[in-house]
């Protein structure tokens, strides 16, 4: 009867354990279809998410490196059925690696982690474009990377403003140094009196700007036929030709000095010239001459030599600004010792002259006194340089001459200036005596001076006194011989 019962109760705990399992497997597909649903749902934001992006985004396969995953931005249209990388992104047959040109995958494979590359990309016209390539490993179980995430930023605009403002940069530079050494070239002008001092300076500044590694200054000689060499740069090359050997104008430097501007020459070492080149002279291989031109006339030349690469119209320029400075500096070192010449003559005329010769300012302030001032009135030199000149005038007469001397200054007017007048001056001893003054008045930029010429007139007034008295001693004899002639005939009638 138990059997029974056992055999009875059996099918039903079968059937209960079966409609349990079949409610297990019931909630497990619907799970399954939740969670399908659910990964439906986060692949189709994930698509959301990723067609939103308006730069490429890749997932590729390490091993064949094909496209695994695009977003529109990425594949642009293309199918990306059996589709690798490096024909998706580069338009190639075979992957990238060059050393210019890195694979990101091996980069992500042997590092591990992620990593940043520039890449070049082309569209699927092949037009190029700059990215910035940023590459993220996938892990399997075992840590070992399978696939790569690629997810990139077009920085074509980027880098071509950097590119320009780079390109800005370095031409500002060029400039800042053009200028620094058109600077240095016209402060030699001001700074060196000597020519050849001026010279080297503005050619080490002009070869050091151009990248020039030689190079020479020579002046014309008095015939114009021959130049006569100032000094050579040989810039570390072997030169065995004698500095006083003759250099023609002819060949290329006379190119120079007949058109009047620089000319060049990048292939010297080929051209016709060399023929006039003397034995033992550096190998040039290229060439720049600028004249040095005063008045539209050349009178020297600079000369530039081996510059790496060759000479630009550009360099030519400089040169020709270069060459406008040594024509002025020389300029300037002629009338200088012009200059030097005439005032040696006019000191030499000034000193040697017996009447004194006196400068002042327009204070009245003596800034000149010649040797013969000092004879006149008694002061040296030194005494009298920087002295008031109302020092050689009466006390009487020195109101009137500060008078003089404000009206002057003031108009530029003088009523005695281009007169020879007489007036009475004051020795050193505190003598007075006669003389006769010309003055002249002359202004410059650091304002009106005065010039007199004075002589003492102390024998001439003396020999005119004696004169005078001699005359007036005739004449009293004379009246008085006709006045015994009348008393003589009254006393006859």
């Amino acid at each position: 009867m138990k059997n029974a019962d056992k055999l009875k109760k059996q099918p039903t705990n079968e059937l209960a354990e079966l409609r349990r399992r079949v409610a297990e497997l019931e909630a497990l597909e619907e799970e399954h279809k939740q969670t399908d649903k659910k990964l439906q749902q986060q692949n189709e934001f994930l698509n959301i998410v990723l067609e939103s992006l308006s730069n490429p985004f890749y997932v590729i396969d390490i091993h064949d490196l094909s496209v695994k995953m695009a977003n529109s931005a990425a594949h642009q249209g293309e199918t990306l059925e059996n589709v690798t990388c490096y024909s998706l992104l580069h338009k190639l047959n075979e992957p990238c690696g060059s050393e210019d040109h890195p694979c990101l995958i091996d980069r992500v494979k042997r590092e591990k982690k992620p990593v940043t590359l520039e890449h070049v990309h082309r569209d699927k016209d092949g037009n190029p474009g700059i990215f910035e390539v940023h590459g993220y490993p996938i892990f399997d179980d075992q840590g070992n990377v399978v696939q790569m995430i690629e997810y990139c930023l077009d920085i074509t605009e980027r880098k071509q403003t950097d590119r320009k403002l780079y390109d800005a940069l370095e031409e500002s530079e060029s400039r800042q140094a053009e200028i620094a050494a058109l600077l240095e070239g016209s402060r030699a002008v001001l700074k060196y009196q000597e020519f050849q001092d001026a010279a080297r300076a503005i050619f080490d500044s002009c070869k050091d700007l151009i990248g020039a590694t030689g190079g020479y200054v020579a002046l014309l000689k008095t015939g114009r036929e021959e130049y006569d060499l100032l000094f050579l740069e040989s810039g570390g090359l072997p030169c065995d030709v004698d500095p006083s050997l003759p250099m023609p104008v002819r060949g290329l430097r006379e190119e120079a000095y007949n058109a009047g501007r620089s000319v060049y020459d990048n292939d010297f070492h080929k051209s016709e010239w060399m023929k006039y080149m003397p034995e033992g002279h550096m190998r040039l291989d290229n060439v720049l001459f600028a004249p040095l031109r005063i008045g539209g006339q050349a009178v020297g030349l600079l000369g530039l030599g081996n510059k790496p690469g060759g000479f630009t119209e550009d360099d030519a320029g400089l040169a020709s600004a270069f060459a406008e400075f040594a024509a002025i500096a020389h300029h300037n070192s002629q009338t200088l010792e012009s200059l030097e010449n005439s005032e040696q003559r006019f000191r030499s005329v000034v000193e040697t002259a017996t009447d004194a010769i006196i400068t002042a300012n327009s204070s009245g302030d003596i800034i000149f006194w010649n040797h013969g001032a000092e004879n006149v009135f008694g002061y040296s030199v030194e005494e009298a340089v920087g002295m008031s000149v109302t020092a050689i005038i009466p006390e009487r007469f020195r109101e009137p001459h500060r008078k003089g001397i404000s009206r002057v200054a003031s108009t530029g007017k003088s009523n005695i200036a281009g007169q020879t007048v007489e007036l009475v001056g004051l020795k050193k001893n505190g003598g007075e005596f006669p003389i006769e003054l010309s003055l002249a008045t002359w202004e410059v930029e650091e304002g009106r001076f005065f010039t007199a010429i004075i002589r003492d007139i102390t024998q001439r007034k003396t020999e005119e006194v004696r004169k005078a008295a001699e005359e007036e001693l005739v004449e009293q004899r004379v009246l008085s011989m006709r006045s015994d002639r009348l008393r003589s005939l009254g006393e006859m009638a």
